[in-house]
């Protein structure tokens, strides 16, 4: 019986992640205390992956990159890439990548690091040779993934 619960509360979730009418961080909290409820799990079993450390580290770092990204010194960069993007200077752009990444490796945790960097890979244009795509392995390995 515990099996068709489970089913049935996947598919909830599925249904409610493609619809996206509700939030899915509901999405997910409903989704634990129905399985709460109908006694499948118990309650430190279905909330225990909030006292992961891993989450509370993924947490806090895209916290940080939000922040950071309100920042004037990310607008600065990205106005310098965009332009030096439309120079076709790619060579300047992947140095600029790669000194960012080293230079925020060696003050954040990995997780921060790779959050604060999609900032910046996600003004690079598709486009363009040097692409969010293409940067995203040598960026990861710079940060320590």
């Amino acid at each position: 019986m515990n099996a068709y619960i489970v089913i049935g509360v996947l598919i909830f979730m599925i249904v409610s992640f493609v619809l996206n009418k509700i939030p899915y961080g509901l999405t997910a909290m409903i989704a634990m205390v129905l399985l709460v409820l109908t006694g499948v799990a118990t309650v430190p079993e279905a909330f225990s992956g909030f006292a992961n450390q891993n989450l509370i580290i993924m947490a806090g770092a895209f916290l940080v990159s939000v922040a950071f990204g309100k920042t004037s010194f990310v607008s600065t960069i990205r106005r310098k890439v965009m332009s030096m993007q439309s120079g076709k200077s790619d060579a300047v752009i992947v140095i600029l990548m790669i000194v960012l990444t080293l230079f925020f490796a060696q003050f954040m945790p990995t997780p921060a690091c790779m959050a604060v960097m999609m900032l910046f890979l996600g003004i690079l244009s598709d486009d363009s040779n040097v692409s969010s795509s293409r940067m995203l392995l040598p960026v990861a390995a710079l940060c320590g993934v």
